[in-house]
C-alpha cells in the first residue's frame, strides 16, 4: 500500500479534517482547488462546504479509496451505501449538492438513486408530504384560489 502525505482540509465553517492524499484528490477539484503550504509546511484546502457535510463527504472518498483495493464485494459496497445513505433529507440533499460542486460524480450517482427510491411508487400526496410541497400547479382549486388573489399575475 501506498504511504500518502496528510492533507488538512478546512470546511467553510472552519472545521479542520486531516486526510491521506488519495482521499483528498477525490474532492480538490478547480471548485476547491488549492494545495497551499502553511508555516509547518503541510499542504491545505478549503472546501465550500459545511463540516458535518465535508465529514460525509471525506466518509465516502475514503471507500472510494479502499473500496479500489480491497476485495470485499459488490454485496458488501452496496450495503454499505444503503447505510451511508441513512441521513435526513436535509443532509441528503446538502450532500447531494456538494457531490454535483465538486464534481464528485458516483456520490451524486448515488444521493439521485436514493432520492428516486424515496419517490418509487408514491402517490403524488405522499410525494408532496415527503418532500413538503405546499402547492402544485396541477391543483386546479388551488390555481383558482391563486387567480383570485393575485389576478394581475394571469394577464
Amino acid at each position: 500500500m501506498h504511504c500518502f502525505e496528510k492533507i488538512v482540509l478546512k470546511s467553510s465553517d472552519d472545521e479542520i479534517f486531516e486526510v491521506d492524499e488519495a482521499t483528498a484528490r477525490q474532492i480538490l477539484t478547480p471548485a476547491a482547488p488549492l494545495l497551499v503550504k502553511d508555516s509547518h509546511d503541510v499542504k491545505q484546502a478549503a472546501v465550500p462546504v459545511k463540516g458535518k457535510i465535508l465529514a460525509k463527504l471525506i466518509e465516502y472518498c475514503k471507500k472510494l479509496v479502499d473500496g479500489a483495493v480491497s476485495s470485499s464485494g459488490e454485496y458488501h459496497l452496496r450495503k454499505w451505501e444503503a447505510e451511508f445513505m441513512e441521513v435526513d433529507q436535509s443532509t441528503l440533499f446538502q450532500i447531494m449538492m456538494a457531490a454535483d460542486e465538486l464534481k464528485i460524480q458516483s456520490l451524486f450517482d448515488l444521493t439521485c438513486k436514493t432520492v428516486a427510491r424515496m419517490m418509487n411508487n408514491k402517490t403524488v400526496a405522499e410525494l408532496r408530504e415527503i418532500f413538503n410541497i405546499k402547492y402544485d400547479a396541477t391543483d386546479l382549486e388551488a390555481e383558482e384560489e391563486m387567480r383570485q388573489e393575485h389576478p394581475w399575475a394571469f394577464e
